[in-house]
């Protein structure tokens, strides 16, 4: 299955040419702010040949520092065969953030926190004059979205940078990268079309599980710190429309979205699981709000209907506790052309469906896409194409694009994109937070 949050794909992390110039800087003197999240210390363990081997780590008093940060830090150390080794410096105490604004030990800030805090990080790092890459979200609120945008300006007007791009990995898959290049095509997939709340062009889900073999934080099952349905993983999903079906369109946020309806709903977590996952007996007094009968319901299940540019768009988030023996988390994506449809199947990694109009010309349609697989293959030669009843399947051996990652610097067209999709998210977020208030 397709790992989208998993250390294989943090490491392949690849961004277009077009998208992003290089950082001048070879070697980037990093800083880590209160890491509480494996994928901190992943993306560090992914720039590593952009980064010196000394790192600067700045944490409260209470944190989640040695078993997210450290304890991996220790592993990749030990396995490491070139001595290369990772050289941490920890500062501990209620001043941290002062502390590192008042240092400033690096010239990069890697955010991968709790997220409730996380925006208000990103804007003190921007003021402190830090490149800045975070861990999505980077906002989970309407507030957290002024903030962000506080942060932008300030990193604009300091000559620095904020991105998340690095752990949008989706954008990797070379499943979404063929459906996003077909997209591109008139012969193949003409335009897209525009869809209605009730039949979206397009459509992007995922299922997540919480128990996979990665112990969480207890605060990861409170949506005010993590994330819910509309904020966390569908961070991915929004990002994935935005880059796919509008690559070279400006998006306004504020005049070209529209959220049509939004909602969350829970999931249930049992003491037994929550010990299972956590490593903690009993459920912490901080989420005695989410208590009900004696589980824990997490408000980890989403549902955004959104309008962009005219596009009406469905994205859906899932959660159960574990998968199915052998599996994983499973991906869903439908973009709807006037010539063609577009769809990655559940649980279908490694294909990509390509299903013709019914007044298309199907011998003319076959050769341009045999044309168009054939011209694909120069950059991902492990494709092949194969007829289906309804039309053609693309398979590819390759799961995950394969580049070395590099510091880079957003374009100001991948700014616009990440300003949009967390405007999309948190407007979200208040819409299915009103539906909750007046039930």
């Amino acid at each position: 299955m397709l790992r989208i949050g998993c250390f294989i794909c943090i490491v392949w992390v690849v961004v277009s040419g077009n998208a992003v110039a290089q950082v001048k800087s070879a070697h980037s003197a990093l800083v880590v702010l209160n890491p509480a999240h494996p994928h901190g210390v992943q993306l560090q363990q992914t720039l590593k040949h952009s980064l010196q081997k000394d790192v600067y780590v700045y944490a409260p008093l209470n944190n989640d520092l040695k078993e997210n940060y450290l304890d991996p830090i220790d592993r990749y150390n030990a396995s490491d065969t070139t001595g290369q080794t990772w050289r941490i410096h920890t500062y501990i105490g209620d001043d941290y953030l002062e502390r590192m604004m008042l240092d400033k030990k690096g010239d990069l800030a890697i955010i991968a926190s709790n997220n409730r805090l996380k925006a208000g990080y990103i804007l003190k790092a921007a003021e402190a004059g830090f490149n800045v890459i975070a861990d999505k979200p980077m906002a989970l609120t309407v507030s957290d979205f002024d903030t962000l945008q506080a942060a932008f300006s300030e990193a604009n007007k300091q000559g620095r940078f904020i991105s998340d791009l690095p752990v949008m990995t989706m954008r990797n898959a070379i499943i979404y990268l063929l459906q996003k290049e077909l997209a591109a095509v008139p012969a193949i997939f003409g335009t897209l079309e525009k869809g209605s709340p009730a039949d979206p062009a397009v459509v992007e889900e995922n299922m997540h599980y919480y128990h996979k073999g990665i112990i969480r934080p207890t605060w990861f099952f409170d949506v005010q710190q993590q994330g819910n349905g509309v904020t966390d993983v569908t961070t991915h999903l929004a990002d994935l429309v935005l880059w796919t079906c509008f690559p070279a369109q400006a998006v306004n946020y504020e005049q070209d979205i529209k959220i049509e309806s939004a909602r969350i709903w829970p999931t249930t977590i049992s003491p037994e699981q929550f010990k299972k996952v956590t490593g903690v007996d009993g459920y912490p007094d901080f989420l005695k709000p989410y208590q009900q009968d004696g589980v824990l319901e997490v408000f980890s299940n989403g549902e955004i209907i959104t309008n962009i540019k005219g596009v009406y768009v469905r994205l859906t988030a899932r959660w159960d506790f574990e998968p199915p023996l052998g599996k994983s988390d499973t991906y869903h994506s439908l973009l709807r052309g006037t010539r063609s449809t577009l769809l990655i199947k559940p649980g279908q990694a490694s294909d990509l469906y390509v299903r013709p109009t019914q007044d298309v010309n199907k011998a003319e349609f076959a050769a341009e896409l045999r044309n168009q697989v054939n011209r694909l293959k120069s950059d991902y030669p492990t494709i092949s194409l194969h007829q289906e009843a309804d039309g053609w399947r693309i398979s590819t051996q390759q799961r995950v694009l394969k580049k070395e990652a590099r510091v880079t610097v957003p374009s100001q067209e991948e700014v616009d994109r990440m300003l949009a999709k967390y405007y999309l998210t948190t407007q979200a977020d208040a819409a299915a937070a009103s539906t909750l208030i007046s039930h």
